[in-house]
């Protein structure tokens, strides 16, 4: 079925204009008595074992104390063997899940970032990330969870649950049941981009 993106947004910004309206113990109790419905009195949680990809990154945040600059890290990126490495340790530790951390695009800022990725193949740090995350699938017993800087990953569009991002639910996880795709076309605009913008919907 055809997706309209724009639907989509406005119904998102719909909702969450509805949502800012209601009190706020109204929604704390409402939020409440869905999870004594769900879940009751259950705390789950995941042991995971982090694996920083890259301290490098192109921002420059005051508060941060996880990036570094290229002469403060012993190599730009952690190698898919160190991210193995890891993994086993994390595995044999009892942990299920391999969190891999990393700032945004150190490869925009940094030449040693991008040098480090062309030599090993990968276009920019996704491309790493998306191969590191694809090899811990394919040989430890973890699964990969992704922070990776300002990347954050709503849903995925495939019937099930993708094994490279397993905590990314699907469409109909989150809500949206009748959007179901195994490929598609997307634009990319700046951040803060208002989703009343008319650029996107003229492409």
């Amino acid at each position: 079925m055809a997706f309209d993106l724009s639907h989509f947004l406005a119904e998102g910004a719909r909702q969450h204009a509805a949502l800012a309206k209601r009190p706020l113990p109204d929604l704390l109790a409402e939020a409440e008595e869905i999870r004594q419905r769900g879940h009751g009195r259950i705390v789950s949680y995941s042991r995971k074992v982090f694996a920083p990809l890259t301290h490098l990154c192109r921002d420059s945040c005051g508060y941060c104390t996880f990036a570094k600059p290229p002469r403060s890290v012993r190599a730009p990126y952690m190698s898919l063997e160190e991210v193995l490495a890891v993994a086993e340790s994390g595995a044999r530790a009892g942990c299920k899940e391999l969190l891999f951390t990393l700032g945004d695009k150190p490869e925009l800022r940094y030449r040693e970032a991008a040098d480090w990725l062309e030599a090993a193949g990968h276009r920019d740090t996704f491309g790493y990330l998306r191969a590191a995350a694809a090899e811990v699938v394919k040989r430890t017993r973890l699964l990969p969870h992704i922070n990776a800087g300002t990347l954050r990953a709503i849903a995925v569009s495939s019937p099930e649950r993708s094994p490279v991002t397993p905590t990314v639910p699907t469409m109909t996880e989150s809500g949206y049941p009748d959007v179901e795709a195994l490929a598609w076309h997307g634009i990319f605009v700046p951040a803060r981009t208002p989703w009343t913008h008319p650029a996107p919907y003229r492409l």
